[in-house]
């Protein structure tokens, strides 16, 4: 997992410019990238302008934002069910919504259900659920059947 943040990388002068920023190509390389604001007050920024760089500067659309923030939520230091509510309840309609208004403001007539984002993918298979201490999910009062497909 690589958080990275990059407004604060450039004010760090971990990268000259933005537009020198290596998150689109690790990204494309296959790598579990998240974007984070680093802290927030001292750069100045917030997560909106953080995803509105990498769709201004990068070409980022929303299928990529919703790629990125998926990753997020399935990295966050929450338990398994946590992070799935999330996703269902907040990043799923979330960006339905805004897609749905990006259609309306097209012109375009779609459809934005709940089922084009799959909230199974949340869910481990069967090897990692494997890898598991049963006994760790007791105690944590998760059922390992709410883990698998």
């Amino acid at each position: 997992m690589l958080e990275l943040c990059p407004t604060s990388n450039v004010q760090t002068g971990v990268v000259d410019d933005i537009a020198d920023h290596p998150l689109p190509l690790l990204h494309q390389l296959g790598f579990a990238c998240t974007v984070n604001t680093d802290n927030r007050l001292v750069s100045g920024t917030t997560m909106t302008d953080e995803m509105m760089v990498l769709v201004d500067v990068f070409g980022y659309d929303l299928e990529g934002l919703f790629e990125l923030t998926t990753t997020a939520i399935d990295a966050a230091f929450l338990p398994v069910l946590q992070r799935r509510e999330i996703y269902d309840t907040l990043i799923v309609p979330g960006y339905a919504k805004f897609a749905a208004e990006q259609d309306h403001q097209a012109g375009h007539t779609v459809n934005h259900d709940h089922e084009r984002i799959n909230a199974a993918d949340l869910h481990l298979d069967e090897e990692t659920l494997a890898m598991i201490d049963p006994q760790m999910l007791e105690e944590l009062g998760i059922d390992p059947k709410d883990l698998g497909h």
